[in-house]
């Protein structure tokens, strides 16, 4: 007896965005539109990117402190600067698609500048549903 015919039909559309392989998507597609400003971004893909560019930030400054590569007044060494760099331009644009899926303009990535206000109005509107419909920036996110 196979598990299809005990339990039924297999679902025919199992969400394959579940677990690690989502994560690492949200990730790489991020990535892969390093430099794309235009378009939309959902708050998972957004959230999803931030949190494995945060894990690879503290791995690295872990290493780094591990093998004493790290300057020890700030925590962390060239490695995550330079990662840090090389991954700016990804999250920038990132975040302005975001601001895109919440039918914002993209200049108020600007407020990145300001040091704790601008922070803090950009983390509200990262929290803010994006339009489930098309909006002036594109369709709707997935």
């Amino acid at each position: 007896m196979t598990i299809s015919t005990k339990y039924g039909a297999p679902p025919t559309a199992l969400p394959i965005h579940l677990g690690a392989l989502s994560i690492m998507h949200a990730y790489l597609q991020a990535l892969l539109h390093y430099a794309t400003f235009q378009g939309r971004t959902s708050r998972k893909g957004y959230w999803l990117f931030l949190l494995i560019q945060l894990i690879i930030l503290l791995a690295l400054s872990f290493l780094e402190r591990h093998f004493a590569l790290a300057n020890p007044e700030i925590g962390f060494g060239w490695i995550t600067t330079l990662y840090a760099l090389a991954t700016l331009l990804p999250v920038l644009a990132l975040q302005v698609r975001r601001l895109h899926d919440a039918n914002h303009a993209g200049w108020w990535a600007w407020l990145n500048l300001l040091p704790v206000i601008g922070q803090l109005v950009l983390l509200a509107f990262a929290l803010l549903k994006g339009s489930t419909d098309q909006n002036r920036y594109g369709p709707a996110s997935q």
